[in-house]
């Protein structure tokens, strides 16, 4: 299910690394550290994460339904948050399912 890469091979910076799975502060990293690999790679996945969120919380307008999607989407995207800073901590480049592979064509 989830395809864990090889351990990163270069200097991690965890506290960027960090913020790249905390919400809006995703856009911090991906704003400032560019030319680093490691950090690119954690920033536009935990920019798509953090769509999913705003996703699930848009839900919130919709009838009858849109607590359920809420809820559903709150606690995955806290499952793949947990995820991603788990793989910083590690050094790792752990890619998330279907988040991946939208971040994979931004960049």
């Amino acid at each position: 299910m989830f395809n864990i890469a090889p351990k990163y091979h270069g200097p991690v910076n965890y506290g960027m690394g960090i913020l790249c799975y905390l919400g809006i502060l995703c856009l911090v990293p991906l704003v400032t550290r560019r030319h680093d690999e490691f950090i690119d790679f954690h920033s536009r996945q935990g920019t798509m994460v953090w769509l999913f969120f705003m996703m699930g919380m848009f839900s919130l307008y919709l009838p009858v339904v849109g607590g359920f999607i809420f809820g559903t989407t709150y606690v995955s995207g806290m499952i793949f948050s947990g995820l991603g800073i788990l793989s910083v901590l590690t050094g790792r480049m752990l890619r998330i399912p279907g988040f991946y592979h939208i971040a994979a064509r931004f960049a």
